[in-house]
């Protein structure tokens, strides 16, 4: 299933603030290699959103006790690096990208230079951005 046009525009958000160098907090990170989205971590991040839409919730824990590695690997993902970032309640990817750009945590998964895929989730106003590169 092809990205809606919110996830493509989530990514394109993405790709873009990782092509500048960028402060995150107290900790400054040079610009960085765009994402590629990759399916399996893109079925982990729209599970993950789902999951948290039809609970009413939002962290990185699922309702089933799931850890973000353990939903990855369900999809079949082997991985060597991995972080993710959840959000709630944005109406547009520019938003939620603005809030997580604003957090030091948030900022530094999506500048991190060992990460190279990505896989994005927005189901009703929760999203998820799991970020990884492979074994």
């Amino acid at each position: 299933m092809p990205p809606t046009a919110e996830l493509q525009r989530l990514l394109a958000l993405v790709n873009e603030a990782r092509s500048q160098p960028r402060t995150c907090g107290a900790t400054a990170y040079p610009a960085a290699h765009p994402l590629v989205a990759e399916p399996r971590l893109m079925a982990a991040a729209h599970v993950h959103s789902a999951d948290m839409h039809e609970h009413g919730f939002m962290g990185h824990m699922g309702s089933d006790g799931s850890s973000v590695s353990q939903r990855v690997e369900r999809e079949g993902y082997a991985w060597s690096a991995l972080g993710e970032n959840v959000a709630w309640g944005y109406a547009s990817p520019d938003a939620v990208m603005d809030g997580w750009l604003s957090s030091p945590g948030h900022c530094a998964n999506i500048m991190r230079l060992g990460f190279t895929e990505v896989g994005l989730g927005l189901v009703g106003t929760h999203w998820t951005q799991v970020f990884a590169n492979p074994r």
